[in-house]
């Protein structure tokens, strides 16, 4: 919630025929309204009197399902006296972009004033991308003599309507805390020239090994020979503990530039904690006994090998997916869609697992370091117009400004980064609009994708690639974003 972390007063100039000189202010929610929200949530704030009051006053119709809502913003209300004193009151709110024009949304005022004055209020999501709040004379009122009153705007994005939305059952979630990682060994690949030196097949024997140290655990899947014809390529299904049917499965494939080695390190190193140290955490714990995650850590094992970003073929494997494929565009896009052995056997993986909440692309920004002038390549989230377009996809985007927050805190409070005017990440949407990549097949094949950009190294690291810091930095940046994306999705169960 964007007006929870405002330092200032937010004042909102609004003028209405019927309130004319009435000023309706805006500001950061109080401890009390902390408060009551923590005490209350959403059923209690949708009593049956409330909801009696949205359907009488036609915020609802009459049989509507009200545990669909969540509180998406909630702020402090005031509303000064204005020339004429019983006259309605209209405000014009910006709210942020990601509420889409097919969402259901109403207002809920709660006026402290000896007690709490429940009533709810007009809320219409307008196409400049703000709120239009109607206030009655008598709510109007109700909020000139009150104490405080604190507003809550409910919403029920109608996600079922998307041909993305994927039915899950989440549980009670336990995904509140930032995960870092408690390991305290991340040299198993090396970092430098060792690590640039580190080959697949070592890679996934370290996988292996993990693998076979934990029984039921992993279901490890052979997919088929790389197109060096040397090495093959294997994915790892970390199951649920609980053994849920219907829980959150997400699929995270990697490595398909070869020489992005920092985020397949990376991967591993949150596999690892997943898996051994998983009641050290509690996102770990939650993820561990609930999500089934389908980990696809090296598609392309000659790149790796090589350290180049193009398989044996010469081929960029992220320009090889078929949707809007062209040859001749500058791209080494390979001479058909879907003509390279690595990208049939991600399209084979998804394919098989249709059930999916969503796809992670996962990289990291080539071999960069973070720098004061890129500070996308350490957290990048590139996202196609369907988190604009789409109420399923809009969930995604929400995720996206959480992670930013929390990584660049991290990094400056954990990794010792100087705080800097812009923050440690960037959200882009629709980068490379046209490119036949891997997020854009997904999304045309009706399933959520993203490309998730991680870090190459720090400007201050001894090795000049492959740091071991970077690569614990890594682990906890794939695991944060897989924590944000089930927390984003959980609250709308």
């Amino acid at each position: 919630m964007r007006r929870m972390l405002l330092l200032l007063f937010v004042v909102l100039l609004t003028a209405a025929a019927r309130a004319e000189g009435a000023a309706v202010t805006e500001y950061p929610p109080t401890d009390f309204a902390r408060a009551l929200y923590g005490a209350l949530g959403e059923e209690g704030i949708l009593s049956e009197e409330v909801r009696r009051d949205c359907i009488e006053r036609g915020r609802a119709p009459e049989g509507t399902d009200f545990s669909r809502y969540r509180v998406i913003d909630m702020f402090m209300i005031a509303i000064s006296e204005g020339e004429e004193p019983d006259a309605d009151v209209f405000v014009s709110i910006p709210v942020e972009p990601e509420i889409m024009l097919t969402s259901k949304l109403f207002g809920v005022v709660c006026a402290l004033d000896g007690g709490l004055n429940w009533t709810t209020v007009s809320s219409v999501l307008n196409r400049d991308g703000n709120i239009n709040v109607f206030f009655t004379a008598a709510q109007a009122d109700l909020v000139r003599g009150a104490e405080a009153s604190v507003f809550f705007l409910m919403c029920d994005p109608m996600l079922d309507t998307s041909p993305l939305y994927r039915e899950i059952g989440f549980g009670t979630t336990s995904l509140d805390v930032y995960y870092k990682s408690p390991a305290r060994d991340f040299s198993l690949f090396g970092s430098g020239d060792r690590a640039k030196r580190m080959t697949a097949k070592r890679y996934f024997a370290a996988w292996d090994a993990l693998a076979e140290g934990h029984g039921d655990a992993v279901t490890r899947t052979e997919l088929g020979l790389s197109s060096d014809g040397k090495t093959t390529c294997v994915s790892y299904t970390l199951m649920p503990a609980s053994g849920a049917a219907n829980g959150p499965k997400l699929i995270v494939v990697s490595g398909q530039h070869g020489y992005e080695k920092v985020a397949p390190f990376g991967l591993y190193y949150f596999a690892r904690d997943l898996l051994e140290h998983w009641q050290d955490d509690p996102a770990l714990g939650y993820i561990h006994e609930n999500v089934t995650l389908v980990l696809l850590p090296c598609m392309n094992p000659y790149g790796f090998d090589n350290y180049v970003r193009v398989n044996a073929n010469g081929v960029d494997l992220n320009r090889n997916y078929d949707v809007d494929f062209a040859t001749g565009t500058g791209e080494t896009s390979g001479p058909a869609a879907f003509s390279e052995p690595e990208t049939r056997m991600v399209r084979d993986v998804i394919e098989a697992n249709a059930d999916a909440l969503c796809v992670i692309d996962f990289h990291n920004y080539g071999n960069y370091n973070i720098a004061p002038d890129s500070m996308k390549c350490c957290n990048w989230h590139s996202h196609t117009f369907v988190v604009r377009s789409d109420p399923f996809g809009a969930v995604m985007y929400e995720a996206s400004k959480r992670q930013i927050e929390e990584v660049t805190e991290s990094l400056i409070e954990d990794y010792g980064q100087p705080e800097t005017a812009a923050p440690f990440g960037t959200i882009t949407i629709n980068a490379n609009p046209d490119a036949c990549m891997l997020r854009n097949w997904a999304i045309e094949n009706g399933m959520m994708a993203m490309t998730f950009e991680a870090l190459g190294g720090f400007p201050d690291d001894a090795a000049p690639v492959a740091s071991y810091r970077a690569q614990k930095a890594n682990a906890e940046l794939i695991g944060n974003w897989i924590r944000n994306v089930l927390k984003a999705y959980a609250r709308w169960e």
